[in-house]
């Protein structure tokens, strides 16, 4: 018998969760992206006055969510039909993990994506239909509404515990390496002192793990990734992120304070160049009644709290992707990354922008007629502002904040680490100056480590001696340079 750590233990229940969550992420994407295409379809330009925008993007949602489900209309027999097709896929998929040469590797490969696109495919569209028959929209079906959901939870959850690990091992380690051959070549120095470091951490290297030198580089560079933030791949990133040491309150107020006073300072830019616009063409006056001060009341609501969400949960994300854009400065990976988050955060600020807009139309009362084509060319502004003001303000931020912060922290800790590492390496080497900096080196670690980690756990889990971790992954290094060659 192979005994089990609590840790072992723990990932079960993790496992477990997963199941029930990820059923309901999709369900939400599902929503979300329905009702984003009403919205668009609803409040197109010159729709942008209408009082009752939220009632008809309700009428349009409720229109589109039918057109999938009574396309497809799933009757019993078709039902059953999909269950045994899903249930071959499943079972079959026990024996498409394992593989042997890399034709065996391309074709389960195949055939593990088939699964994935056939199981979201009928996840998505059961669940519309669960959708469509609560709501007694446009399907005629003898299935019952409790039977789509349940068929659309099973067949997403139970995805979840295919067992992936063969060659999802295969993909880990071999990504980590392309991505460090790629950092490597155009970074002196930079496998010699992540190799350095790496031995460190996994301490194949004759050296005193208790020695002060190694210690420190290893706090400066831990070689592991805590909840996705590549910061963390920095020790001592408090000086970006904050950290959970005492100044962790004090320095989520100042960003706070930093980031409302930009989005003060835009928004006045904002409303001072519409109302010399609005009072130009069509002569406004100030008008404030309950709707508008409402509106405002609503707008500086909406602005705080999209400050504070901003830093809690999207600031690491964009300091993250400058961080890679220093990493890869020569790829467009850096942004692809990270364009989930990057859209997240322009659409934060647009929200903003909107209803600021909004709120200004609601504050005003028009004196002056003018011709429908100079209504057409107001309207264009209006679009034209409102989507570029908020790219503007991200850009602003970058570079007055985020990308000011990134640099002051990576001259103070290279300085630092230069020193580390000439004493435990006993070897000078002039990083400072060099084409290098510490988050290419903490990167190369961790790409290194993540590697070392994954095969090491694969091993563990097969049963077998890990004493040819190193020989192996020496191997895979190889292969992933030929690729650059």
């Amino acid at each position: 018998m192979k005994w089990l750590s609590k840790e072992d233990e723990r990932k079960v229940w993790i496992v477990f969760w997963k199941s029930f969550w990820y059923p309901t992420c999709v369900w939400f994407i599902c929503i979300l992206f329905i009702f984003s295409i009403s919205y668009l379809i609803v409040t197109f330009p010159e729709k942008i006055n209408r009082s009752n925008i939220f009632e008809e993007v309700w009428v349009k949602f409720n229109e589109i969510i039918p057109i999938i489900p009574s396309g497809v209309n799933f009757q019993i027999s078709i039902i059953t039909m999909s269950g045994t097709l899903i249930l071959t896929l499943f079972v079959n998929s026990r024996n498409e993990n394992t593989w042997s040469s890399p034709r065996e590797y391309i074709r389960k490969s195949a055939y593990r994506k088939y699964i994935w696109l056939i199981t979201h495919f009928l996840g998505s569209v059961w669940f519309l239909s669960f959708l469509c028959k609560v709501s007694n929209m446009g399907i005629n079906s003898d299935v019952p509404a409790w039977l789509f959901l349940f068929l659309s939870w099973f067949v997403l959850s139970i995805y979840t515990h295919i067992d992936k690990t063969d060659i999802s091992v295969h993909n880990k380690v071999m990504s980590s390496y392309r991505d460090l051959v790629k950092l490597e070549m155009e970074n002196k120095y930079l496998g010699e002192v992540s190799v350095h470091v790496y031995e460190i951490h996994t301490q194949n290297k004759a050296i005193n793990k208790w020695a002060w030198y190694n210690r420190m580089l290893k706090k400066i560079i831990p070689g592991t990734m805590k909840s996705d933030k590549l910061t963390s791949l920095i020790g001592y990133s408090s000086g970006i992120m904050g950290g959970v040491e005492k100044g962790r309150i004090k320095n989520f107020v100042k960003q706070f304070t930093v980031l409302m006073s930009q989005i003060l300072l835009s928004i006045s830019i904002q409303i001072l160049v519409l109302w010399l616009l609005f009072w130009l063409v069509y002569c406004v006056e100030l008008n404030l009644n309950s709707n508008s001060v409402s509106q405002w009341i609503a707008t500086i609501i909406c602005g705080l709290f999209i400050s504070g969400y901003y830093l809690v949960a999207v600031r690491s994300h964009m300091v993250n992707w400058r961080i890679s854009s220093k990493i890869y400065p020569k790829n467009f990976k850096n942004i692809m990354e990270h364009l989930g988050w990057i859209i997240l955060c322009y659409l934060c600020f647009l929200m903003l922008q909107y209803m600021v807009i909004i709120s200004l139309v609601l504050s005003f009362t028009s004196n002056r007629e003018q011709s429908s084509y100079v209504d057409f060319l107001i309207l264009i502004i209006l679009i034209v502002v409102l989507f570029i003001f908020p790219f503007l303000e991200i850009l602003f931020y970058i570079k007055r904040n985020l990308d000011k912060n990134i640099e002051n922290f990576d001259y103070m800790i290279i300085n630092v680490f230069q020193s580390l590492y000439s004493e435990s390496a006993k070897k000078k080497l002039d990083l400072v100056n060099g084409n290098i900096n510490i988050y290419k080196i903490a990167m190369s670690v961790y790409l290194r480590m993540f590697s070392y980690e994954s095969y090491r756990d694969y091993i563990y889990s097969l049963g077998k001696d890990v004493g040819s971790i190193d020989s192996d992954l020496e191997d895979a290094y190889e292969k992933a340079k030929k690729d650059f060659e």
